[in-house]
């Protein structure tokens, strides 16, 4: 599901937004998140993946509509002398927002020492969160809309530039590897306080600056060679990771891969 919806979203998103408006756009799209979380939530009772599954197939045509909005509000709303502006207005709040979250989910977990699931209070407190911030989209300006069908048609027309459809496998590609880092890379080594640590380390290394193209294939290949020979450390099959923060110099190596890991993300 999470496929279909990388390879629908330049077809429907930009259609979406012009139908709806942006407030409602991402209105919609953050209501996804709200379920997603929910979701965990439920899994946590129950046990039951199902629900889980069909959320996180909402939350991918949530997502393309939320950062089709956003991309847009960040294009429209400046004048075009401050768009540069604008662009790393977003990049503070979005990893401001990311760093946030990791501190309180630090402050409702300092003392789980082993990896664990998440408690129920952590996913009620992101759930108000989300759920308050959701409507607070509604306060939005609208931005100009233009005629639905003509738009439609022009995306569609996009397709058939071959220069567009090769760039399908960037579209999968860009955000794959979440899973992998997030939970088999940290969430399976760690344990569950240090992650909040490890994922403020990993935003704050997205914070973007100019890099060649050499400098960045250099620091992809690295940090995939440095993540094979972490991998072999353990097995996804392994007893939960209890790796600490306190562990010192052990702990400072797979730290700074995971760093490399949101830097490449940035980059």
């Amino acid at each position: 599901m999470s496929i279909a919806g990388t390879l629908l979203w330049p077809r429907s998103s930009p259609s979406a937004l012009s139908a709806s408006a942006v407030l409602w756009t991402i209105f919609l799209g953050c209501a996804t998140y709200v379920l997603y979380a929910g979701s965990l939530l439920c899994y946590n009772q129950t046990k039951d993946d199902a629900f889980t599954i069909a959320a996180g197939g909402l939350l991918d045509v949530g997502a393309d509509l939320l950062w089709t909005a956003q991309g847009a509000i960040m294009m429209v709303y400046p004048r075009e002398h401050d768009k540069g502006k604008f662009i790393g207005y977003f990049w503070a709040i979005f990893d401001a927002g990311a760093v946030l979250g990791c501190v309180i989910a630090f402050a409702i977990n300092n003392k789980v020492v082993v990896a664990q699931s998440l408690g129920d209070s952590t996913y009620i407190v992101f759930i108000s969160l989300m759920a308050i911030d959701t409507f607070i989209a509604l306060s939005l300006c609208p931005l100009p809309r233009s005629p639905t069908r003509t738009e439609a048609v022009a995306v569609m027309k996009l397709f058939l530039d071959w220069r567009m459809v090769v760039l399908i496998l960037m579209f999968l590609s860009s955000n794959w590897f979440y899973s992998y880092q997030l939970s088999t890379a940290n969430g399976a080594y760690f344990s569950t306080r240090t992650q909040s640590p490890n994922n403020i380390f990993y935003c704050q290394s997205q914070d973007p600056f100019p890099l060649g193209l050499i400098t960045i294939t250099v620091c992809f290949v690295a940090t995939w060679v440095g993540g094979i020979f972490f991998q072999k450390r353990y097995a996804i099959s392994s007893p939960k990771g209890s790796h600490d923060y306190t562990e010192g110099a052990s702990y400072v190596g797979p730290l700074f891969l995971y760093m490399f890991y949101g830097l490449n993300d940035a980059a």
